[in-house]
């Protein structure tokens, strides 16, 4: 009401001039399209259901909280309109994906959305013809991107959490270690995103493909490894503690690399696979670190 938006009317560049966030998130609306589809043509409304919840997280605390600042500005630029057509064809297109599911409030959006402003449309969300993927939006580069944007983000404010740093106190630095150098290079192209929503001045990406990078990861972290006693526990019985000690003799830098590259861990002889083991990443004094797979953040506690 205040800006004064009709879709109906608004000249709105094109989806692929518009912003990488824009482009982004016609590319999980697309590929969610795809999977709905394929799931329900499979009779596996749980899993579609699901998708779509996950979809809508997406949507709500990341493209609508990044598109904030484009939401509230005072002039109606191609920016402001681009975030809006964006977010509207998102929502339209989940009323229509949801219609099978909850039918009233998929209903209830659909009149808002679409019956409000084109009348001519079909008089009923449960008459409208269901979203149909257009693959020239997905874009599986930019998804994987932004993926590993944020789960660099999560990772390093679930850092600052177990060090008891809150969100607005700016940190001295986070470090990023990732799966190899295409990867490093998405972070490196969103450099300035990640810092904002981390609250630091520097970030520094890292290949765990490059054995020196890799290596550096030990002026800042231990891990401690331990046998996964739910899987093994009742194959070892009596011998667990032996096995236990043993593993702890170990070199736990190699071990715990080798539970993430998925190979196996030999201990006294004994075969062991990478799930049996647990790894646990530890920052040494003055940095708290978290991982997640081959992706391991660590952040400098210094205020």
């Amino acid at each position: 009401l205040i800006d004064k938006y009709n879709p109906a009317t608004a000249s709105v560049p094109e989806p692929q001039g518009r912003p990488e966030l824009d482009r982004w998130i016609l590319s999980e609306l697309n590929t969610l399209i795809q999977q709905v589809t394929e799931r329900l043509d499979n009779y596996d409304p749980t899993t579609a259901g699901r998708a779509i919840a996950d979809f809508v997280d997406n949507l709500s605390n990341w493209y609508v909280r990044r598109s904030r600042r484009r939401f509230w500005k005072s002039e109606n630029d191609s920016d402001k309109l681009a975030a809006y057509a964006t977010l509207y064809g998102c929502l339209v297109s989940v009323s229509k994906l949801l219609a099978p599911f909850i039918p009233f409030m998929a209903e209830e959006m659909y009149q808002n959305l679409v019956r409000s402003v084109y009348p001519e449309a079909p008089e009923s969300v449960h008459l409208a013809d269901y979203p149909v993927a257009n693959t020239r939006m997905i874009d599986q580069n930019l998804s994987l991107k932004m993926a590993v944007v944020r789960d660099s983000v999560s990772l390093a404010r679930s850092a600052r959490e177990s060090a008891q740093i809150k969100v607005r106190q700016p940190i001295q630095a986070v470090r990023v270690w990732v799966d190899n150098v295409a990867i490093k290079g998405f972070l490196e192209q969103s450099r300035d995103l990640v810092r904002e929503e981390v609250n630091t001045e520097n970030l520094t990406a890292w290949d765990l493909g490059n054995e020196t990078e890799r290596n550096a990861l030990a002026e800042y972290v231990s891990f401690n490894n331990k046998l996964n006693l739910k899987i093994c526990g009742l194959r070892l019985r009596e011998k667990a503690p032996i096995f236990q000690k043993a593993l702890e003799k170990m070199d736990s830098f190699k071990t715990a690399f080798d539970v993430i590259n998925g190979n196996e861990i030999v201990i006294n002889g004994e075969r062991f696979s990478p799930s049996e083991i647990l790894t646990e990443v530890i920052g040494k004094k003055g940095y708290a670190a978290k991982a997640s797979g081959k992706h391991i953040v660590v952040i400098d506690e210094t205020i």
